[in-house]
Formats: structure tokens, C-alpha cells, sequence
């Protein structure tokens, strides 16, 4: 894990693992997460899930490549597919204030989200590539 490692964007309440007995705990999030953890409290996973073999809250280490903030992407966009393509986006993200959160870069867009925005813009014939205003590589913590 990266030394840079932003703890304060773990979910509330997202368990880490101290099993050192773990033969996974290398490439395991929850473990690698504990052992620098900037927190005093937290909740934990159990030595008692191992009694069955395979940790079934093994979370691998892995980065992801989130898009922040969409307000470019209409640019382009002829007027009329625009609010039709900006009320498909709504309601894929979620409507109201979620929806603004994302275009406005207050949260990220998952690998998943991206394609289906650009798969969303292929439809209407679109097929330049849709750019999002900026990009990050971050640990990937969603279960």
C-alpha cells in the first residue's frame, strides 16, 4: 500500500482484519489497511472466519482509474439529445442532488459508470470519446 494512502475516505464502518495468521493478508485490503491505520476505533473482522477456510471479507488491493467531475461532456452535444442524454445520466447516477455531486466532482465515477456514460453517448451516435473533466488512480474500497 502507498504510504499516501487517504484513510479518511473508508466508508464509515468498513471493517479491517488483524489476522496475522491469514495466508492472504498480503494482498488483502483489510489487513494491509490496519496496519497503518490513522484511527483508534474501528470495527474488525474475526478470528472465527477462518474457521471455515476462505475469508469471505478477503477485499483485494487494487487501484482504479475514477473519473472526477463531468460538466465538458456536453459540450459537443447538440441541443437536441441534450437534455434527454443529461435525464438518462440522472437517472443512471440518481436524481436531484446525487446527480449534481457527480457532474461537479464531489464524487468519483467508477470504471463502471464511465463506460456506461460512454456507452450512453455511442447510442446517440456519438463517437468521439468522452472525455471527463479529470481522472484519479485510487485504491478501490467499494465491496
Amino acid at each position: 500500500m502507498d504510504k499516501d494512502f487517504d484513510y479518511g475516505k473508508l466508508p464509515y464502518g468498513w471493517a479491517m482484519c488483524y489476522l496475522s495468521e491469514c495466508s492472504r493478508k498480503e494482498e488483502c485490503m483489510r489487513y494491509q489497511v490496519c496496519l497503518s491505520a490513522q484511527c483508534t476505533k474501528n470495527q474488525c473482522v474475526l478470528p472465527t472466519v477462518l474457521r471455515e477456510g476462505e475469508c469471505p471479507y478477503f477485499h483485494p488491493i487494487r487501484k482504479v482509474r475514477v473519473a472526477i467531475g463531468f460538466k465538458g461532456i456536453f459540450r459537443e452535444v447538440k441541443e437536441r439529445d441534450h437534455s434527454e442524454i443529461r435525464r438518462r445520466i440522472a437517472n443512471y447516477l440518481g436524481r436531484g442532488g446525487t446527480y449534481y455531486r457527480y457532474r461537479n466532482g464531489e464524487r468519483s465515477l467508477t470504471p463502471k459508470q464511465q463506460e456506461w456514460i460512454r456507452q450512453l453517448f455511442r447510442r446517440y451516435g456519438y463517437t468521439e470519446e468522452v472525455v471527463f473533466d479529470r481522472y484519479e488512480t485510487i485504491y478501490d474500497i467499494r465491496d
